[in-house]
């Protein structure tokens, strides 16, 4: 498994810039060469090139594993049909909250989401450092996790049985406990934010590398 570092411009949160699986990552079309370059080479993934709501959000509006990706229903119909070129199932979540990123974390194992999408999206519930917002909190692959620093001793177990992988709390960009917003990655490479210190490397190492 491969391990870097990148900027979205001058971004350390590349996290809430781009979604990926194993197999493909969200970009969006304007973001630097450079950057669409590091994701390519170290996640090992076709880049599809898409705003989502027209925005380069895409970190924030949608989440997904191999077999699908959900979105909001202010995705347009063009970027919809951008996406069902290359996943599988493309499915709309039907909710006044757009930021569907921020409420789920789900691998190939499993599905956590926030009691705000609730019977909105096939998934247990679960709530991270006491909070809803659970996909801003909580970085999964399928090899492994890296939550919030004060997700509860209960949260942490919660999330390992709904994810079925193990893992620990951290940060990510010195200091920054929202791990989703700072690394994108799956089970072959991970990147994350240019702010990322040595001590918090070192805590994604033990949880995704040193197995």
């Amino acid at each position: 498994m491969l391990l870097d570092k990148a900027l979205y411009f001058t971004s350390p949160n590349i996290g809430i810039f781009s979604e990926t699986n194993n197999e493909v990552a969200i970009v969006p079309p304007e973001a630097p060469k450079k950057f669409k370059e590091a994701v390519k080479d170290t996640l090992n993934v076709k880049i599809i090139e898409t705003t989502i709501c027209n925005s380069n959000l895409v970190g924030i509006f949608v989440a997904m594993n191999d077999d699908k990706v959900l979105i909001p229903p202010t995705t347009t119909e063009r970027e919809k049909r951008n996406l069902e070129k290359h996943i599988e199932q493309v499915e709309e979540v039907e909710t006044k909250y757009t930021a569907i990123g921020n409420l789920v974390a789900m691998n190939n194992h499993g599905t956590a989401i926030s009691k705000f999408l609730k019977n909105k999206v096939e998934g247990k519930t679960l709530k991270v450092a006491g909070s809803g917002i659970i996909g801003s909190s909580l970085f999964v692959t399928d090899e492994g996790f890296l939550t919030h620093r004060d997700t509860l001793k209960g949260e942490l177990k919660r999330i390992k049985k709904i994810l079925k992988v193990e893992g620990d709390i951290g940060t990510v960009n010195f200091g920054d406990p929202h791990t989703k917003t700072g690394i994108i990655g799956n089970k072959k490479g991970l990147l994350v934010g240019e702010r990322t210190t040595g001590p918090e490397l070192n805590r994604i190492d033990e949880v995704f590398l040193l197995k």
